[in-house]
């Protein structure tokens, strides 16, 4: 897939689509940090709300409001929800800080820890954010990468972490 509206002058890792159930794509790029959505026909579907007018965003404030997305959240995997509405983006946060996000203040305090953002279908953001892990274990001194994350039939989320 082609984004002909931005072209990363950098290298890209970690690219990551996914199509929910009303025929959405969601579309990340790691270099990027952020999520851009798109209908069926690949046309862009601006964000209701973004950080800085620049149509990328990926994780949502305990108020709805979206972080600043560059160098904050990276390895992002997007997944769509195969058992009802909805869909998500996890990665690992390198730059998001416990007061930019302050319900995850302990997870936040040390190192780099996963977090996945839920959205509805039409990209509006299912607060709050998710820690990957248990808070407790996430505030040990360390970096936590989020290795994969996936959504149960149960309504449930599982994942798995990289230890760093």
């Amino acid at each position: 897939m082609v984004d002909y509206d931005y072209v990363s002058e950098n290298p890209q890792e970690s690219i990551s689509t996914c199509i929910t159930s009303d025929e959405t794509v969601a579309y990340s790029a790691h270099r990027i940090g952020g999520l851009r959505l798109y209908d069926i026909n690949l046309n862009n579907i601006p964000w209701a709300k973004d950080y800085d007018g620049s149509n990328w965003v990926l994780m949502f404030d305990d108020s709805g409001n979206p972080t600043p997305y560059t160098n904050m959240v990276y390895g992002v995997k997007t997944k769509a929800n195969f058992f009802g509405p909805g869909w998500g983006a996890g990665g690992y946060a390198y730059g998001i800080t416990p007061a930019m996000i302050p319900s995850l203040s302990v997870a936040l305090s040390n190192g780099q820890v996963p977090l996945i953002q839920l959205f509805e279908n039409d990209g509006t953001p299912i607060l709050p954010v998710r820690c990957a892990v248990p808070e407790d274990f996430a505030a040990i001194d360390d970096h936590i990468r989020l290795a994969d994350w996936d959504f149960l039939s149960n309504g449930n989320l599982v994942a798995m972490g990289e230890s760093r």
